[in-house]
């Protein structure tokens, strides 16, 4: 097709024989005129007797020899000849020459499309038919067979002086800018040496940096804006490599400074900061801007692509360059609250957090301030983002639901932690807190009584999310207060780490006094909800239609839809009332605690003795139940104090008033092992719902196992000879444990194997008597039930550059088959294999059974009798 098209062309311009474009006369005369250098290489001696065999010769003078129309077209095909071939020489001849005066000529003394075509009367569009015609030689070349042509031609393309061409630089086809051009930045082949000693740079990227520029200078109001949307949009239709994505992050920030903000379009605003025409009641939905929302949108996946790659100070450099050119071209008040929130939650927190590279452009920006933005600007400016974030509240517990889901609840809680992160950005004085106060006040004292109107389950989770980030907020500050006294070596906080810290200090002061305001009524609250888990509602054996066919799993309970909605209800409401108790116990010692450690007890001692059922919907309910006991479990070990112990000891007494007197946490444990695994026995769950069973009976256990040890950092001591375990009890345990190792799933294992780890220390405790009454040790029955399986681990961690957790297939881990177990005397040599595994899991195992046998070496294992001879590990 290519060939044929070309043929046509040479037929309708008389191109007959060679492709020369100059007589041998010009030639000489050129050559005369522009001697060679004695000080070319040979490549390019060669170069040059190639360009004479074509007759190319020398670059003239264009003032004294301007090339006729027929003179561009032949330059124009034999170019296109020469990309037909796949040898460097011939375009190493010819092509900067040829291209160089196709483009001085066309567009400084008339277009050579005329010679063809009468129809462009207007310059610019002739000078863009003339781009039309050299963006199919481009193209060709970025898509070259061979690397080194393809270098040739991009280097040829970014070294064109587009400044002196001005507005002409616009008259580039869009189509090719954000095509071929776009793609071929993507080629590695360009960007030699790009990350070496971490530089993410190249001359590629430094020259497609300028041409954007210039090509998004000429580029004024809508249309820049319409330019920088499809620009960022390519990465959605485009799969990028490092240097490919790195390209389209600098050229992308490089056009938004063309673009700009402040070049005669700022947009008159209200004394609220409101673009003019827009009301505050419509600001999340009405806005004249709504390219500025695309492109912020657009800029967000990009900065979502970026997470991908692995390496920090990468995915940094993009995400900085993303910034760069959201603060150059949209204010924060010109879109609505939403994308806004979106968009900041897309940045890796670890760069917007206290201490992060982006922390203090990222809330500049979000205060509204920008590059010759006028004081009273950036004063309404702020204050209408103060204003929408200080309204969120409002506006998001006013819709009520008469039914939800999971995926309703999990969508309810990201909108609510977007919003948190945000807020923390935004506010930076206390009184701006004020409106929040007086909001969640006057919501949490009626909390019982709320009518319809207001969603209670959505005033929750705003509850949680706020403490949720408060604490983040409180750690990150914490990291960078420890970071700046290692650096520093007088100690004092500087810079905005110390603000951090001062924020978290005002937000702890000004947040824990209006929570245990508000804890007596979410108690109330909570024992409302979770009357559901003990109402006998169980007892309908049928369930709806619409749910027999669901497979089950982590988001589909198999209960109808009002059921659903009351168990989530009681659910959120217990998470609620653990996350306010234990927060506001790191803070204050007050008696308005006592009802609420009281009250997470007795939640857990109805759950643990609660009858079991024998139908699917009695089982999902208690399923439910024990789903809200992990949380408030994780809320009661936390801040296990002399009050925690003195609730567990009357409780087990109105339990167990006629047993004699053993180690506290026996009857806690034993009464939630059999109670959860009596549910698991019965078997009217669906087998993904008995999976997530399991998953809380871990979680639960990990949790009840870390007591002993929280309890000695706060400070309890028990009395000489009471310990909290008896031995009998870790050896059920551990036996549990052990055997359902080998079935674990990609969910659970981390949290058995830390469980281990749990129970092997408190092995350790068992000689001296003070967490776990007299213990021997583990004996060679469970040593050879440990050893003698093999685990397939799945590690899930905290992907810095991934959305959440992601679970990683990390490969095969053999714990000492036979062969692998060599003993001589008293020395064990341990053997690991891992089977296609990455480093992470092979450092987690390495940890994993560092922990395990430095037990088995402190504490040893029973004797065990093989051929006579007793081997002690």
């Amino acid at each position: 097709m290519r060939k044929q098209s070309i043929h046509i062309l040479k037929a309708v311009l008389h191109i007959t024989g060679g492709s020369q474009c100059y007589s041998v006369v010009q030639e000489k005369n050129s050559q005369e005129k522009h001697p060679i250098s004695h000080g070319i290489t040979k490549r390019e001696i060669w170069a040059n007797k190639e360009a004479q065999s074509l007759g190319v010769g020398k670059l003239c003078n264009p003032v004294n020899s301007p090339l006729n129309s027929q003179q561009q077209w032949e330059a124009f095909v034999l170019l296109y000849e020469m990309l037909e071939e796949y040898g460097t020489h011939l375009v190493e001849a010819a092509w900067n020459h040829q291209i160089s005066l196709l483009l001085q000529f066309s567009l400084l003394h008339g277009s050579f499309v005329s010679s063809i075509s009468e129809a462009y009367q207007n310059p610019i569009e002739a000078v863009g038919e003339t781009f039309n015609w050299l963006t199919i030689l481009w193209q060709r070349g970025f898509h070259h067979n061979n690397p080194q042509v393809r270098c040739l031609i991009m280097q040829s393309f970014l070294g064109i002086e587009w400044a002196k061409y001005g507005d002409f630089t616009s008259s580039v086809p869009e189509c090719f800018v954000l095509g071929p051009f776009i793609e071929g930045l993507n080629d590695p082949v360009h960007h030699k040496d790009f990350g070496v000693k971490g530089i993410y740079t190249s001359w590629a990227m430094q020259g497609a940096v300028k041409f954007l520029h210039h090509y998004a200078t000429n580029l004024n109001g809508r249309k820049g804006i319409d330019f920088l949307v499809s620009l960022a949009s390519v990465a959605k239709h485009q799969s990028f490599g490092r240097v490919g994505l790195m390209s389209l992050a600098e050229c992308i920030a490089s056009a938004a400074c063309g673009v700009g903000l402040y070049e005669g379009n700022e947009p008159e605003r209200t004394k609220d900061g409101l673009p003019n025409g827009v009301q505050m009641e419509s600001f999340p939905e009405h806005f004249p801007h709504n390219g500025k929302t695309c492109l912020l949108d657009a800029l967000r996946f990009v900065v979502e692509s970026s997470k991908q790659h692995f390496n920090p100070n990468y995915r940094l450099r993009v995400c900085e360059k993303v910034l760069e050119a959201a603060t150059s071209v949209v204010y924060a008040s010109d879109v609505p609250l939403e994308n806004l929130l979106h968009f900041v939650d897309a940045l890796p927190r670890e760069f917007t957090d206290c201490g992060g590279s982006l922390r203090e452009r990222t809330q500049v920006w979000v205060w509204g301030y920008g590059k010759e933005c006028s004081s009273s600007s950036f004063y309404n400016v702020k204050s209408s983002i103060l204003k929408t974030l200080q309204d969120f509240p409002e506006s998001f517990t006013s819709s009520h639901f008469v039914t939800f889901d999971d995926e309703d609840l999990n969508a309810w809680e990201s909108a609510a932690n977007r919003w948190a992160r945000v807020l923390f950005l935004a506010i930076k004085e206390d009184h701006q807190l004020i409106p929040i106060f007086t909001f969640f006040q006057s919501f949490g004292v009626n909390i019982c009584r709320e009518t319809t109107e207001r969603s209670t389950v959505k005033f929750l989770i705003l509850t949680m999310s706020l403490l949720v980030e408060i604490n983040l907020l409180q750690r990150k500050a914490a990291e960078s207060v420890i970071r700046m006294r290692l650096k520093s070596e007088t100690g004092f906080l500087e810079g905005v780490d110390g603000l951090c810290y001062a924020e978290a200090s005002v937000f702890d002061q000004k947040f824990s006094e209006p929570f245990l305001l508000i804890l007596d009524n979410l108690v109330s609250l909570a024992n409302i909800s979770s009357a559901v888990f003990w109402s006998g509602v169980g007892k309908e054996t049928t369930l709806p239609i619409s749910v027999r066919g669901k497979l089950g799993g982590p988001s589909q309970r198999r209960l109808s839809s009002l059921t659903t909605t009351a168990v989530l209800q009681a659910i959120t409401s217990m998470r609620a009332v653990s996350s306010v108790s234990s927060w506001c116990a790191q803070f204050k010692s007050d008696v308005r605690l006592t009802r609420g450690w009281a009250f997470m007890w007795e939640f857990f001692w109805k759950t643990v003795t609660s009858p079991t059922c024998d139908s699917e919907t009695g089982a999902e309910i208690l399923l439910a139940a024990y789903e809200a006991l992990a949380q408030v479990l994780r809320a009661l070990v936390s801040l296990f104090s002399p009050l925690a112990l003195d609730l567990l000891r009357q409780n087990q007494k109105l339990l167990a008033s006629a047993v004699e007197a053993k180690p506290c946490l026996d009857l806690l444990v034993l009464s939630f092992l059999q109670n959860i695994n009596n549910l698991l026995a019965v078997g009217v769950l669906a087998r993904t719902r008995r999976a997530v069973l399991l998953n809380w009976k871990w979680l639960c256990l990990e949790s009840l196992l870390s007591i002993p040890y929280n309890a000695l950092q706060n400070g309890l001591q028990l009395e000489a000879g009471s310990p909290f375990f008896s031995d009998s009890v870790i050896r059920d345990i551990f036996y549990d444990l052990v055997e359902s190792l080998e079935n674990a799933g990609e969910g659970t294992v981390l949290v058995m194997l830390r469980s281990v780890r749990l129970v092997l220390r408190l092995f350790d405790s068992g000689k001296s008597g003070t967490l776990v009454s007299s213990c021997n040790g583990v004996d060679a029955q469970v040593h050879s039930c440990l050893l003698g399986f093999d685990l397939h681990v799945f590690l899930a961690y905290d992907a810095k550059y991934q959305n959440g957790y992601v679970a990683t297939n990390a490969g095969r881990l053999m714990f000492c088959s036979g062969k692998n177990l060599k003993g001589n005397g008293n020395y064990l040599r341990l053997s690991i294999q891992c089977k296609c595994g990455d480093r992470i899991a092979c450092t987690l195992c390495k940890r994993v059974l560092d922990v395990i046998f430095d037990q088995y070496l402190t504490n040893g294992f029973s004797t065990c009798n093989d051929n006579n001879s007793r081997t002690k590990c």
